[in-house]
């Protein structure tokens, strides 16, 4: 009789946590995915806020860092933070020429 195994094992690692960790050794400009793992261990409120739990030791090792690399397209990332830049270049020029303290409108 064959066993069903669904269900056993720790469950995979969400694709947008990774991309947010990806992002984070980007922007902190971390030197390598040691570093990046570090850093999550050691600032368990940016794991949390990301996807992972420091606490209960689920945060990815290197191995599946370098899978996740590998299976998907690096040059995304940096799409995304050139287009997010450009955003909040226009936001801050919006801001600059308003007359407003802050970059929504004052309710009066």
């Amino acid at each position: 009789m064959r066993s069903n195994v669904s269900g056993v094992g720790r469950t995979g690692y969400s694709p947008v946590s990774m991309i947010k960790a990806i992002l984070i050794k980007i922007i902190k400009n971390l030197n390598s995915t040691s570093d990046l793992i570090d850093e999550l261990y050691s600032n368990p409120y940016l794991a949390q806020a990301i996807g992972f739990d420091p606490i209960r030791n689920y945060v990815p090792d290197e191995s599946t860092f370098s899978m996740f690399r590998k299976s998907f397209d690096i040059n995304i990332i940096y799409l995304l933070i050139t287009d997010l830049l450009f955003k909040g270049m226009k936001l801050y020029h919006i801001y600059l020429s308003s007359k407003k303290c802050r970059n929504y409108p004052a309710i009066y």
